[in-house]
């Protein structure tokens, strides 16, 4: 796979994660500002976009962190089972320095 399809692919999923998340708290927010207190509209909206601003700012890069993490060991271990195919007696993991002798049986 390619460097581009594969950032595609870990931008698509951290977004579908960490948007939620940040559409959640702000709502959160909404609520509790709504249900809690006699705050003006404004004041209302307004901390409800920060609020959802802020924990997107957060929650960005820990999410995105964390599918790049998940897609990496789904390509190391693609890696490794496909290295059996290979002609050669001996493959390395992808970024792991890990050699494996293969023995077809």
């Amino acid at each position: 796979m390619e460097r581009e399809q594969i950032e595609t692919k870990v931008a698509r999923k951290s977004a579908l994660i960490y948007l939620p998340i940040a559409i959640g708290a702000a709502l959160l927010f909404f609520l509790a500002a709504s249900l809690a207190g006699s705050y003006p509209t404004v004041a209302r909206i307004g901390g409800t976009v920060w609020v959802g601003l802020l924990i997107l700012i957060i929650s960005m890069p820990i999410v995105t962190a964390n599918a790049k993490r998940q897609f990496k060991g789904s390509d190391q271990h693609y890696a490794l089972v496909t290295a059996k195919d290979m002609s050669e007696p001996a493959a390395t993991a992808a970024g792991s320095g890990l050699q494996l002798t293969l023995v077809r049986g």
